[in-house]
């Protein structure tokens, strides 16, 4: 079973030997996801530059896992059960080369750490935004109660 469950996408490398991210926006201090690896030793090797290129970062060697038919509540599935990976690193990344045989090894999850670039909002601008929305929706519920508290009985409390 997929970490996630049902409908949540797992990448298997197709072809070769492994499966190229790139990340142009860059992320910094830390890789994780979720990894099957019941019939092959899995890895992954973050690269500062883009394709693989520039100083290796860190390197991940998953450990392999059990054959997922043999494996209680994974349901004759082989790419189960899925465990945690993950490692830190220092500097910015551009690339993970995912490491596999293919269509023995399964990741899922990828969680990318703190991440660089334009498109990620500067956090006193997201703590604007989340509170203005967050205004909006108690004012929204706030509307709608009291419609309803004048039409219910009068045991309903009344707003303070």
């Amino acid at each position: 079973m997929i970490p996630g469950g049902p409908g949540v996408a797992a990448i298997y490398p197709p072809t070769g030997s492994g499966m190229l991210m790139n990340a142009t926006g860059g992320f910094t201090n830390r890789l994780a996801f979720y990894c099957t690896a019941p019939q092959a030793a899995a890895s992954a090797d973050v690269y500062f530059g883009l394709n693989w290129t520039g100083t290796l970062l860190a390197s991940l060697n998953p450990s392999q896992t059990a054959l997922g038919e043999n494996v209680s509540g994974c349901d004759q599935e082989n790419y189960c059960p899925y465990r945690e990976a993950g490692v830190d690193f220092s500097g910015s990344a551009e690339s993970v080369i995912f490491g596999g045989a293919t269509d023995r090894v399964g990741h899922a999850e990828l969680m990318l750490g703190s991440m660089s670039g334009a498109t990620v909002p500067e956090l006193p601008s997201l703590a604007l935004f989340e509170a203005g929305s967050l205004i909006r929706v108690i004012d929204s519920i706030a509307e709608h109660w009291h419609y309803h508290r004048r039409d219910a009985a009068a045991s309903v409390p009344a707003i303070q």
